[in-house]
């Protein structure tokens, strides 16, 4: 494990359920595509804490669901907010935080520019 990613509600400032709170039955909810990390560690999440969802709407990557939601379909998880076009909506859900793998080539295949950035990483982790 390189670090932890924390997975958070979030839907547009102007969804009806933005101002929700914890409150929220049958979320409306854009998912990434089956096989996600993203969305088997919400569904899993989720289930274990009994709360019911509705698919609105299942996209092939981060940044299409990111932009459903800030059209105001609904509500996703992520691991990060756009400043101003996404807030985050109160869910008290244990169980959203997940691993990070990284994944490089071997030493002799990288370049100083990516070793110097590996270092950093890993001081920084």
């Amino acid at each position: 494990m390189f670090a932890e990613d924390e997975l958070v509600l979030v839907t547009s400032p102007h969804h009806p359920l933005a101002r929700a709170g914890s409150d929220l039955t049958a979320l409306p909810l854009v998912w990434r595509e089956r096989g996600s990390g993203t969305r088997e560690v919400a569904e899993l999440a989720l289930a274990r804490a009994d709360l019911a969802t509705t698919i609105l709407l299942e996209l092939p990557g981060t940044e299409a669901v990111k932009e459903a939601v800030i059209g105001g379909l609904g509500m996703a998880f992520l691991s990060e907010l756009r400043a101003g076009l996404l807030i985050q909506v109160p869910l008290n859900l244990p169980g959203l935080r997940r691993p990070l793998t990284q994944v490089t080539p071997p030493p002799e295949q990288q370049s100083r520019a990516a070793q110097a950035f590996l270092h950093l990483l890993q001081r920084t982790a």
